[in-house]
Parts: C-alpha cells; structure tokens; sequence
C-alpha cells in the first residue's frame, strides 16, 4: 500500500522498515500485463508467473512479491532484436543480471531462500537504451527443488 504520510510503499506488516521502497518520481510510460499504461512515477507491481511486455526506451523497474516459502526463481525473456539489459535484485543485491546488452531469449535463475526481516519481493530492472525496442518477460514464483531436481546455480 501507500503511506499517506511518507513517499513509500510497504510490502510488509505496518511500520517493517525492511519491507518499505521508495516511491519513483520520474515519469515513466509503457506497456503493462493488459497493454499500454502510463506509469505514475510509482514502482510498478506485478505478481510472479504473469507475463510483463515491453515498457520500450529507457529504464523500467517492477517489484515482484515471491512469497515466504524457499525456491529457484527463473526468468524467461524474450529482448527481440534489438538488445536490453536485466538486472533482478532482492534485499540490496543483485541476485542475476544479463550482464550486458542481449537480445532474443533466455533466462535467468537464482535460488530465493527468504531470512525473517529480509524484504520477500525482488525488483526487475530493465535497462532499454535504444529506440525501438521491444521485451518482455515472465518472472516465475519460487519453485521448490526436490531431490530429483538437476540445477546448477552460477555464482
């Protein structure tokens, strides 16, 4: 929700600093789960395993809420041709990046292990600095690993 009283919004129980974002201010437009929306200058929330399109030139931030329960978290994405860059953060740090500009598919993972009084949503940052551009991506909810799971987790 947003506070009334401060430039906030808080994913957490009333007053958990260490769930609490800062509103943006600059003003931003695009493209939404349901098409074209204008964004207020307030960070844009979305639930994960829903589909994000195209915000287009310039940076887009969305927060995802995952949950309290532990597991990979994975990122497909599909930047078409002309290339952009995703960087996911959770608690102050980056947790996976496409570590430079890419374009067409592929996917990003990293294994959310939520701590009490750790913020329990991460934030997709896509960097689009060229006109014309157009991305999308789906942020899946932590999937539990069991003991039949393969997946090698890069540092």
């Amino acid at each position: 929700y947003r506070s009334a009283d401060k430039d906030v919004v808080d994913f957490g129980e009333e007053g958990s600093s260490s769930r609490v974002l800062p509103l943006r201010r600059e003003p931003r437009s695009g493209y939404g789960v349901s098409g074209p929306v204008e964004y207020s200058g307030e960070l844009k929330t979305i639930p994960c395993d829903e589909n994000v399109k195209s915000g287009g030139q310039g940076v887009t931030e969305i927060v995802h809420p995952l949950g309290g329960q532990p597991g990979l978290v994975i990122l497909n994405y599909d930047m078409a041709d002309i290339p952009d860059r995703i960087t996911i953060t959770h608690n102050g740090r980056v947790v996976a990046t496409t570590g430079g500009l890419v374009s067409g598919r592929g996917s990003l993972k990293w294994y959310y292990y939520p701590q009490p009084g750790e913020p329990s949503y991460c934030t997709v940052k896509i960097s689009a600095p060229q006109g014309g551009t157009i991305w999308q991506y789906e942020l899946g909810c932590p999937a539990p690993l069991g003991p039949d799971s393969y997946y090698y987790l890069e540092e």
